[in-house]
């Protein structure tokens, strides 16, 4: 009899939209940047009528004082583009905080992870049907424009999480321990070192856990 909410909804699209971020228009808003203001101006209107306790960590408050951090960068740089970077880590932290520190139920959560099995594989069907080269590296293409193939391993890290959590829960075992793999191989075609570092120290710090 759990519902799944809107708030949950929301967050669900907005994971399996991340990808759009690659594809910019000609002031160089990004797709998802475009989509998610409906989606951020939902979350701050339905905080005020939340009747439960906000989920609040040590997680939020890292990521608050690693945001505010990024503000030193314009002693060094104050050009318009260093100030735009600056401004998209506070949006990005502040969807972040906006999707993570409401309570969701049971059903929500198993909702929210098939969503990053979802987004996994669209990623890796779409690298290895597409097979987009830039300079000898693969990486992903949306709407003619291509990722930096450090940046578009980003994208992995959470997903393979997810796969990996239902691998040992035996949840599908084969069809997750393939997709997996598939995901591992794609991650290792884009010739990302930084990022195949990034996904193998995530991995093994999982497994420990």
């Amino acid at each position: 009899k759990e519902q799944v909410g809107m708030h949950c909804v929301l967050t669900a699209l907005y994971f399996l939209m991340l990808p759009l971020t690659i594809w910019t228009n000609e002031y160089g808003a990004s797709l998802l940047k475009l989509l998610t203001i409906p989606i951020g101006g939902y979350f701050l209107i339905s905080f005020i009528f939340y009747k439960k306790e906000f989920q609040i960590n040590m997680v939020h408050l890292l990521l608050l004082f690693y945001t505010i951090s990024t503000l030193l960068t314009l002693f060094v740089d104050r050009s318009a583009n260093s100030v735009e970077f600056v401004i998209g880590y506070f949006l990005n932290a502040a969807i972040y905080i906006c999707i993570s520190i409401v309570s969701y139920n049971e059903r929500e959560m198993k909702l929210l992870e098939d969503v990053q099995v979802v987004l996994l594989i669209i990623l890796t069907a779409s690298v290895l049907y597409n097979n987009t080269i830039v300079h000898n590296r693969t990486t992903l293409a949306v709407f003619g424009q291509v990722s930096d193939p450090n940046y578009f391993v980003g994208y992995f890290i959470f997903p393979i999480v997810v796969v990996m959590k239902k691998i040992v829960e035996k949840e599908h075992i084969i069809f997750n321990t393939v997709l997996m793999g598939a995901s591992m191989y794609v991650i290792f075609q884009s010739g990302s070192r930084g990022g195949f570092a990034a996904v193998l120290v995530t991995l093994v710090a999982f497994s420990l856990i």
